[in-house]
């Protein structure tokens, strides 16, 4: 329970009554009650704004989640979800405050969520391979699936005795695209660090690798998104909860408006970073040689 909660509970409640008019915003206070219902103390909270959750519709249904201590008077963590929209930017989804990390408040934090994001087959939701989050997304998304950061568990083999030296292995073999390429791939890091092949196995090549993974995350394969956004608001954590909060809003305000003026201006039915990426490989494929085989098959190589 978050200390000064009563006082807490009176401001935060406060703050998002003012929005909930004019923004439309989503939000959940969970008050216990002490000396039966007389006072009540804050413990945690889930809020996303109208903009976020209107626009999560035009999203591919990849959230990622991660959670960040707070740095002011009153500790706790601020847990966040993101998404990424056509151009690859962060989509910040939803946040949470709670006292600490653990399996309860996230599968709090996910029954909350389920207001915004639906459990279907579809969703996938990443993050790191904290155990905690495992278990709750297991119990409020059963149908989704889950994957694991694929950034620290690079960083977990190159900290490992030879792991540097199969780190790009390791690279690669994430990233393949069929089971057959990612097991030639896996064969070789097999024998040159049996003991690394083991960890990555016991890690569940299902969570992590692209050839395995039975869902669709796309090119989504880490946790970072949602680690820049607590990295964004790095001294915002350091301010009592209504301000945080406040701050919160402000930079989403700004992050959005930004956004939609730039997207006013494209002239393309393609975001911009996803046109450069076809223009790049188009130039890059009209250097191949092209050589028919039948009316259906054809040779291609790369004209090196």
């Amino acid at each position: 329970m978050i200390s000064g909660g009563s006082i807490i509970a009176a401001a935060v409640t406060a703050f998002f009554e003012t929005l909930r008019e004019p923004y439309d915003s989503v939000f959940r206070v969970l008050l216990i009650p002490i000396f039966l219902v007389v006072e009540h103390r804050f413990k945690y909270l889930f809020f996303s704004f109208a903009a976020s959750v209107k626009g999560f519709k035009f999203m591919r249904r990849v959230v990622v989640v991660d959670g960040t201590f707070l740095k002011g008077k009153f500790k706790g963590v601020l847990l966040v979800a993101t998404a990424q929209d056509g151009d690859s930017h962060v989509y910040p989804l939803a946040f949470g405050i709670v006292d600490a990390e653990n399996e309860a408040f996230w599968e709090w934090f996910f029954n909350r969520l389920t207001s915004i994001v639906t459990d279907d087959a579809s969703l996938v939701v990443i993050s790191d391979r904290c155990l905690a989050i495992a278990k709750a997304v297991a119990k409020v998304y059963p149908l989704a699936q889950r994957g694991i950061c694929t950034y620290h568990l690079r960083k977990n083999v190159i900290s490992q005795p030879g792991g540097r030296k199969i780190a790009r292995l390791v690279k690669t073999a994430i990233k393949a695209y069929t089971t057959a390429e990612f097991d030639l791939i896996f064969s070789e890091i097999r024998r040159q660090n049996h003991k690394l092949s083991v960890y990555l196995e016991d890690a569940d090549v299902h969570l992590w690798s692209r050839a395995y993974f039975p869902g669709d995350k796309y090119d989504i394969t880490t946790s970072n998104a949602a680690e820049s956004i607590n990295a964004a608001f790095k001294k915002p954590r350091e301010l009592p909860i209504v301000s945080l909060i406040e701050a919160i809003r402000n930079r989403l305000t700004r992050w959005f408006f930004e956004r939609r003026e730039s997207a006013a201006m494209i002239k393309s039915s393609l975001t911009p970073k996803v046109e450069k990426k076809l223009n790049r490989r188009c130039d890059l494929a009209a250097t191949f040689d092209v050589q028919a085989i039948n009316q259906h098959e054809f040779q291609v190589t790369d004209g090196s």
